[in-house]
C-alpha cells in the first residue's frame, strides 16, 4: 500500500486496522480481505478484487496516503510528542 497498491489480505489481526475493504470505504478501500483462509474465499476475493480493478475504484494517491497513517516516522514522532506532553506536565 505504501507504493499506492491495492491488496488482498485474509480478514484478521493488524490487516483489519490497516486495510480498508469494499464496500466498507463507501468508495474508497486499499484492499480486498478474504474470510475464511480457505481457496474458495481467497478465489471470491481475487474475482472480486479483479472486478474492483476494472472499474477503477483502487486509488493509487488515495492507497498511498492510507498507508503513510501507519509509517514508522509518524509514530515515532507521536510516541515522541506524547513523551513530551508528560514531560512538561510534571514540569
Amino acid at each position: 500500500m505504501a507504493a499506492g497498491k491495492p491488496v488482498i489480505a485474509n480478514a484478521e489481526g493488524g490487516v483489519l486496522e490497516t486495510v480498508i475493504d469494499w464496500p466498507a470505504g463507501k468508495g474508497k478501500c486499499t484492499g480486498v480481505y478474504f474470510d475464511p483462509p480457505t481457496a474458495g474465499s481467497l478465489t471470491l476475493a481475487i474475482n472480486n478484487f479483479m472486478d474492483l480493478e476494472k472499474k477503477g475504484q483502487f486509488d493509487p494517491k488515495f492507497i498511498r496516503a492510507h498507508a503513510q497513517k501507519f509509517s514508522k516516522e509518524r509514530f515515532k514522532r507521536e510516541i515522541l510528542e506524547f513523551m513530551k506532553s508528560k514531560v512538561a506536565q510534571k514540569s
